[in-house]
């Protein structure tokens, strides 16, 4: 009987496990795309009072706004994600 139940167990966390990590994927997409959308709404209503006399170029300065917003988003997802739960 107790080897059953260890079997049991083994099979179940070996199923669990990537379920578990396909949802944790899901839910740090949702939460870092959702923070994506937030922080350009910000940075684009901060910028609509220096368009388009103070930007010069408005293609290059947007193109560099959204770089550097998906940056810190990537930052978030990438590296400091992974080190908080400790996964390779």
């Amino acid at each position: 009987m107790v080897l059953t139940v260890a079997i049991v167990g083994v099979r179940t966390f070996g199923l669990a496990r990537p379920v578990l990590r396909w949802l944790e994927r899901l839910v740090s997409h949702d939460v870092a795309l959702s923070l994506l959308a937030d922080r350009r709404a910000q940075v684009y209503a901060d910028l609509v009072p220096l368009a388009p006399a103070r930007l010069g170029r408005r293609g290059d300065a947007l193109a560099a706004v959204v770089d550097d917003v998906d940056a810190l988003v990537d930052e978030l997802l990438r590296v400091r994600l992974p080190s908080s739960s400790g996964s390779a």
